[in-house]
């Protein structure tokens, strides 16, 4: 029924507006005959109902693959149990195998008995369904914070391990989406949303972040349930940040203030494939060459924020392959494909705070002034020499 649903839509929306209408009434009545509820939902609600289908389908799947003779996987659907996030406290039965899972169930093996909540862990997904782990998710579970950084960007990583064996914890690798980026529970989420709340239990029993650093975080994060797992959320607005070229929207929080700001900006005319670690830094922009020709002292440069490409995670495919380079400001491409101007992104776009400490950061200097390009562009090499 789910597959005639999507091809019936497109097919009502070719017909006049009259007879759209009835062949709606007929599809949704036909509908709810042949397949009851299930069948009218599937009519109203689409979208919801293909979420559902990939869930039963993925489960399916993932049933049919782990129905074999070993222990491994005859466990393979059960129910994880987690008993620390600690790398050196791990033991044989902390091993995950979430391979072929869409939404792997596990539950926190300290928590206090009683009512506990439905723990599940995605690996991605998007407006229409859910993706599976791939078949190298096995490893454990644990906390990730490198030396020297903020609680706020902490996250809870999976690492790769062929074996049910602790020893291997630091030859393994952590998991990555298909982006290549490290898969990870953000610790706000953790935090602030109720699903992880076992979860959050076993962070905090393990002192994994202090009293003061969780009470920083939520009064940072406030009430944001609904805040995504994944999301990228910067400490500062000069830290490196994941770019997904597929996207048309580049979203992301920072910290500002004492709370957290969202921050959104196109990235049209770049490339339409590929994911890359990039940061913003101001670059100077020279005045309009009719301004400088003009008699009286030339304007000092004006300072607008661009994008430095550090390194690709997931390389550019197909016709963008040497559109962009790593190592260089992140340009316009034209209709011939060739990169012509780098990308600006004017002061609005950040919130007064977080442009200071850009400008703090990257002050005026020979090596950052770039010719000035008509529509607010700015050259895509600077003027000067460091």
């Amino acid at each position: 029924m789910l597959r005639l649903t999507i091809p019936l839509k497109r097919a009502l929306n070719v017909l006049p507006r009259t007879e759209r209408t009835q062949a709606c009434r007929y599809s949704t009545l036909n509908a709810f005959w042949c397949h009851g509820q299930a069948g009218l939902a599937a009519i109203q609600h689409p979208r919801a109902c293909l979420i559902k289908e990939g869930r039963r389908t993925f489960s399916t799947r993932s049933n049919v693959e782990s129905s074999g003779t070993s222990t491994a996987e005859q466990g393979h659907n059960t129910t994880r149990t987690v008993s620390t996030l600690d790398p050196s406290k791990l033991t044989p039965n902390d091993y995950q195998d979430f391979s072929g899972l869409c939404q792997p169930n596990i539950r926190i093996a300290t928590a206090t008995r009683g009512k506990c909540e439905r723990l599940q862990l995605v690996y991605d997904k998007d407006q229409y369904r859910y993706y599976p782990f791939p078949p190298s998710a096995r490893g454990f579970l644990y906390f990730h914070r490198p030396p020297g950084t903020p609680a706020l960007t902490s996250q809870i990583r999976f690492r790769l391990v062929p074996e049910p064996d602790p020893a291997l914890f630091d030859e393994g690798k952590d998991l990555v989406t298909s982006d290549g980026i490290p898969w990870g529970v953000l610790l706000p989420a953790v935090l602030v949303r109720t699903t992880f709340h076992r979860l959050a239990e076993l962070v905090l029993r393990e002192g994994h972040i202090s009293p003061e650093e969780e009470a920083e975080i939520r009064s940072i994060v406030g009430d944001r349930t609904a805040i995504d797992t994944g999301t990228e959320l910067l400490w500062n607005i000069t830290d490196p940040f994941y770019l997904h070229f597929r996207r048309k929207y580049c979203w992301m929080r920072v910290r500002h203030r004492g709370k957290i700001e969202t921050i959104g900006f196109r990235t049209k005319q770049t490339m339409s494939s590929g994911t890359a670690l990039v940061r913003f830094e101001v670059v100077w922009r020279e005045a309009p060459v009719t301004v400088l020709k003009a008699k009286g002292p030339p304007p000092p440069p004006s300072p607008r924020v661009a994008i430095r490409i550090l390194k690709f995670t997931a390389p550019p495919e197909g016709a963008d392959v040497g559109k962009q380079r790593e190592g260089e400001l992140l340009c316009v491409v034209d209709e011939t494909g060739t990169a012509t101007t780098a990308v600006s992104l004017r002061q609005p776009t950040f919130p007064e705070a977080c442009w200071e400490e850009l400008l703090e950061r990257y002050p005026l200097h020979p090596s950052r002034v770039y010719p000035c390009i008509p529509r607010g562009y700015v050259g895509r090499w600077p003027v000067g020499v460091e």
